[in-house]
């Protein structure tokens, strides 16, 4: 799994704004099979998913946690969910599990 950058900007207005705003495309064997948009605050210190989408095809096979862990590894700060969908409760409990079985911290 790889995430491809897309787009990265950091446009007034946005939610972490002046920090960055990245949509990255997640990657599977050179097929997109997602997409996660997530921005870093000017500090460094929080990144905040605005959206995290697997196909659904290729939902529960532990994509979005590789993504999460991905994001994590590569900026070591706390990762901040800005908006739960009711039908993604499942994956961000087993998230938020996870991610406080290892030392790292999410956010609801």
């Amino acid at each position: 799994m790889y995430l491809v950058n897309r787009r990265q900007e950091s446009p007034r207005g946005n939610y972490v704004f002046p920090g960055t705003d990245y949509l990255d495309d997640i990657e599977v064997d050179g097929h997109r099979v997602g997409q996660v948009d997530y921005g870093i605050n000017l500090l460094g210190d929080r990144l905040y998913i605005n959206m995290l989408e697997i196909n659904p095809t290729h939902q529960r096979l532990g994509l979005g946690l590789g993504v999460l862990w991905n994001l994590w590894r590569t900026h070591q700060v706390p990762i901040v969910l800005l908006y739960q969908y009711t039908s993604s409760d499942g994956f961000w409990y087993r998230a938020h599990r996870r991610f406080a079985a290892a030392g790292a911290e999410t956010r609801a």
